[in-house]
């Protein structure tokens, strides 16, 4: 995500490669390869048949990143959270002082690659002053771990460093410098069960960590600090433990899988038609689904479609799988920051007959979920495709929360907006939040996006019976707003809305 200038010296080219070819030497899964999860509450991990005891202790769980680096990951998560959620000033001014003296080495499989590289020094520190700056970038650049900063990259080996300057200079522990050493290897991971110098690593950092053992029940302490950080151990297994009264209200995501319950679980559909979006259908899929002429292909200039599932969000699951693949795959810092910004301010809330309205409290907590989601995709290897999985997975939460993102960006903008109120009207804007139900006047939605989010909306009335499509672009004349227009391809016949793919730039 973002553009960087590729206008760099030689040298800065050279440790930019070794920095990315340092996420290829770790032993990793590869279904999983974000640096941090999704936030995972018991619902949504039973849905998964992810089998873990720890609902007496905690709300939820995040997955992290299965490599040597976990126990590193997790410090400099914790670390970062700690200065930017909690202001931390101090420990803030001690990673920054502690930078300046580390020696900043890189080994792998025991060989030295890196020493001493102010480079790596000086773009840390100024990754750490733009984080703490703009604090929606954090999770933004430590999930990026494709883009050209290195951001993740650069935490772990400052933590790495670090962690081997506490225990060279720690007296109580006995001398064992290969161990120590092999602290700056990227290859090997934190041994764990050496608590003593776990416990003095936690506290010469500020930070307070406590372990929960699965198999145990114990929790272990580690550090003074006022900021609690949990680690849960399941075996072999360590995630983020997110502790009691972390969310508003327990169990959030149990409320979608009731509205699941009651409406797509509850229809009788083929297995292909179950998903909410399906896999890329080629063109000769597209001329037989819309049964079209020679002279209809020719005007629609499409290399194929996605269909959608019809059940009354069609409109909505058409437009928001396209908009969220904009915003994870080609949006910058300042788009991203928009995006979360006007997230915050939106609602959250749902209406059905089985529900009437989600409650107050839990959709905070909804719109955490959603972000979260966002970061683990855009931290994939490959980011489409995990964000298709998500989309066809009937089982994941993260297609019903982008359906209440969208139905609520939209009653935002119309509520910031007379104009949009009117022509709209009443019974329209009060269609919008309701869950598998179409809204009235789609046209006036389609300027409203359009205008309000910066797109070309590419729109295809298909008249199957007449043998016609019609074509209407709906964009803002006058581009007032720093998000670059993107496009989005909506194929409409009479009753349902399908996703166009349009025909890729070379």
């Amino acid at each position: 995500m973002g553009i960087c200038s590729n206008n760099k010296p030689t040298g800065d080219i050279k440790l930019n490669i070794f920095l990315k070819s340092l996420l290829y030497h770790n032993n990793i899964n590869e279904q999983f390869t974000a640096p941090i999860g999704t936030i995972k509450d018991e619902p949504q991990l039973q849905a998964e048949y992810f089998n873990i005891q720890i609902w007496n202790q905690f709300e939820a769980l995040r997955k992290v990143r299965e490599d040597q680096n976990q126990l590193y990951n997790m410090l400099a998560f914790f670390a970062f959270k700690q200065v930017i959620e909690r202001n931390d000033q101090v420990l803030l001014q001690k990673m920054q002082a502690v930078s300046q003296s580390l020696q900043w080495q890189v080994q792998v499989k025991g060989k030295q690659n890196i020493s001493n590289n102010m480079n790596l020094k000086n773009e840390f520190l100024n990754l750490l002053q733009k984080v703490v700056k703009d604090n929606y970038l954090f999770e933004l650049y430590y999930s990026d771990i494709k883009n050209n900063r290195n951001f993740y990259v650069l935490c772990i080996i400052f933590f790495r460093n670090w962690a081997f300057d506490i225990a060279s200079k720690y007296k109580a522990i006995p001398s064992n410098s290969n161990e120590i050493q092999k602290m700056l290897d990227w290859t090997v991971p934190f041994n764990l069960t050496d608590q003593i110098l776990f416990g003095e690593i936690v506290l010469n950092m500020n930070l307070k960590i406590n372990i929960f053992d699965t198999q145990t029940k114990s929790l272990q302490q580690f550090g003074t600090a006022q900021n609690e950080n949990y680690i849960i151990k399941n075996k072999d297994q360590i995630f983020i433990g997110l502790p009691k009264q972390y969310f508003s209200r327990v169990k959030p995501s149990a409320i979608i899988y009731q509205l699941y319950k009651y409406t797509n679980q509850a229809r009788n559909v083929a297995a292909e038609m179950q998903r909410f979006v399906s896999e890329d259908l080629n063109q000769q899929e597209l001329i037989y689904e819309y049964q079209m002429t020679q002279e209809m292909f020719q005007q629609i200039k499409l290399r194929g479609f996605k269909r959608v599932r019809g059940d009354g969000n069609c409109f909505y699951t058409a437009f928001i799988y396209q908009y969220l693949s904009i915003v994870i795959t080609k949006f910058g810092d300042q788009d991203f920051k928009q995006f979360v910004e006007i997230l915050q301010k939106i609602d959250f809330n749902l209406t059905h007959e089985t529900i009437q309205n989600f409650p107050v409290e839990i959709r905070k907590d909804l719109k955490q979920i959603f972000l979260s989601f966002i970061y683990e995709i855009i931290g994939s290897n490959n980011q489409i495709q995990a964000f298709e999985n998500e989309f066809q997975n009937t089982r994941s939460i993260f297609y019903a929360l982008s359906i209440i993102y969208a139905k609520n960006l939209i009653h935002y903008f119309v509520e910031q907006n007379y104009e949009y109120k009117v022509l709209l009207g009443e019974e329209a804007e009060e269609q919008i939040q309701q869950w598998e139900l179409e809204t009235d006047n789609i046209q006036v939605l389609l300027v409203i996006l359009a205008n309000c989010l910066n797109l070309i909306l590419h729109f295809y009335f298909i008249d199957a019976d007449n043998k016609t499509i019609d074509l209407q672009l709906y964009q803002q004349s006058q581009n007032e707003l720093t998000i670059p227009k993107q496009n989005v391809y909506l194929l409409f016949c009479p009753g349902h809305y399908c996703i166009g793919l349009p025909i890729e730039k070379k």
